[in-house]
């Protein structure tokens, strides 16, 4: 390879690379709006659940120094007394306030697809959680 053909490809990575860098952000955050609308759309139509935490994997990812990304492996109880199934999620978890396995979240999931399911974790705020955890039968782990 000569001195030229190295300068040659040294420029059009360095001219693709940002590209294809923005372009994968992109997707990522159009993902990411897509998961929060099928969540908000679930949380209006889909049928009510409790999700109990029953495995936690890292996966390695780690974002900001704090977030690990983690596969959640649910067992996922409907309320209306229909058979249980097992549901899984990749997600972000804060290091500092990872979830337990057996700890259990209300889920809201597509009657005609189980595999599409939201799942609400609840955070420090309990007052404002509260009714909601209720309404599912889940009393909030920091009111135990």
């Amino acid at each position: 390879m000569t001195f030229q053909n190295i300068i040659a490809v040294t420029v059009v990575v360095s001219v693709a690379a940002p590209f294809f860098g923005l372009w994968s952000v992109r997707r990522m955050k159009f993902g990411s709006r897509a998961k929060q609308a099928v969540a908000a759309e679930l949380t209006k139509t889909g049928l009510k659940a409790r999700a109990q935490i029953v495995a936690l994997t890292a996966t390695g990812m780690v974002v900001n120094d704090i977030h690990v990304r983690t596969v959640v492996r649910f067992e996922i109880t409907p309320l209306d007394g229909s058979p249980k199934f097992d549901g899984e999620k990749k997600m972000l978890l804060d290091q500092t306030a990872r979830p337990l396995i057996g700890d259990v979240w209300p889920c809201w999931y597509d009657r005609n697809d189980h595999a599409t399911f939201a799942v609400g974790q609840p955070t420090g705020d309990a007052r404002a959680q509260i009714a909601t955890l209720d309404e599912f039968g889940i009393t909030h782990p920091l009111a135990r």
